[in-house]
């Protein structure tokens, strides 16, 4: 990823949020796993959560608007993958490798703070989704 400042990183987050949020939505809507259907709708929810406190706080306390792109098709597809919890694995991983940068990134406290919160949301997604990989084999 070569990304030159914080507005670049924090877009490419907010489009991770916004990717992330679209692609839980299309993978509950197809999966047969309650738990997991569970999982994917709060997903979605804490993904729009997070663009929208990453954006209120960014237009908040630096001054300068970041915006969404628009509505993200999902990448992501069952008929490729097979396994709707492997996928979503990846997809979380994904997006919570964009936390992490932008948390590595110098930002003003506000935004690491909301940053590091929605950061550590996703590490606790992924801790329950794959206790629920091991639970469904």
């Amino acid at each position: 990823m070569d990304i030159e400042t914080p507005e670049e990183l924090l877009q490419q987050l907010l489009d991770a949020c916004n990717e992330g949020r679209e692609g839980a939505i299309h993978l509950a809507e197809r999966t047969e796993i309650e738990d997991l259907r569970s999982l994917l709708r709060e997903s979605a929810q804490q993904y729009r959560r997070a663009a929208e406190d990453i954006r209120m706080v960014w237009n908040t306390h630096a001054g300068e608007a970041v915006t969404p792109r628009g509505r993200h098709e999902p990448r992501l597809s069952l008929d490729d993958a097979g396994d709707a919890v492997a996928l979503w694995e990846r997809t979380e991983c994904e997006a919570l490798t964009y936390f992490r940068d932008a948390y590595d990134t110098p930002l003003p406290p506000p935004l690491a703070a909301t940053v590091k919160r929605h950061f550590e949301a996703g590490v606790s997604r992924l801790e329950r989704l794959r206790k629920l990989q091991a639970r469904t084999g």
